[in-house]
């Protein structure tokens, strides 16, 4: 993760630390994109083909489109 204030926040915190048997968080430079492969190969496209220009009505709608999306390019892509 990178130090954005949603990553270090206090609820943030409290649930990578309920997290702690198997989950290792590594903090990168903040402002460092390149250095996240899933800020350049997820996020981004997300972004683009999910988020941008669309209206999903609700916040479940949107959350059933990411799923989708996230499903369909873990299905045909290696991350």
């Amino acid at each position: 993760m990178d130090n954005a204030s949603l990553h270090v926040s206090r609820k943030t915190r409290q649930f990578t630390n309920n997290q702690s048997d198997w989950l290792t968080i590594v903090f990168l430079p903040k402002r460092s994109p390149n250095l996240n492969p899933v800020e350049t190969r997820i996020n981004k496209n997300l972004k683009k083909e999910v988020c941008a220009n669309h209206d999903y009505g609700t916040e479940d709608n949107l959350r059933s489109a990411v799923r989708r999306y996230l499903r369909y390019i873990g299905s045909w892509r290696k991350l």
